[in-house]
């Protein structure tokens, strides 16, 4: 015969079930820390400024610009510049972290002939 203290120690299955759910989270979350501890390089941000199709909005024309950081790092303060027929345009973007993609537009009144549309990362700042 079993005494009451030596029953009431067991556990049910469902307390067994959620102590090994539990187990199995815990253990995934730290591997995943490790694993990405082990892929980081402390290497500096790599910005990628791309030009998307021009549109005509009240008599100017907008130029959406998609920016992405392929580096490692975190860039603030980001100042990209699109250049068209001799006239320049631009705008600050406050983060970019790693992995990331942001956007912007700039305007170009009156401006004609697109085409020659060229846009540059100015400069950043590493935090």
């Amino acid at each position: 015969m079993t005494s009451p203290a030596r029953k009431k120690a067991q556990k049910n299955p469902l307390e067994w079930a959620v102590f090994g759910l539990s187990s199995i989270l815990v253990i995934a979350v730290i591997a995943v820390l490790i694993q990405e501890s082990i892929r980081w390089k402390d290497s500096p941000p790599r910005l990628r400024a791309e030009l998307g199709k021009a549109e005509l909005r009240d008599g100017s024309w907008w130029l959406p610009v998609k920016v992405r950081n392929e580096g490692e790092g975190l860039a603030a303060d980001v100042v990209i510049e699109v250049t068209a027929e001799n006239k320049t345009a631009s705008f600050t973007l406050d983060f970019v972290p790693r992995g990331t993609e942001r956007r912007g537009h700039v305007s170009f009144p009156g401006a004609t002939d697109l085409r020659e549309a060229r846009v540059s990362v100015s400069g950043y700042q590493e935090p």
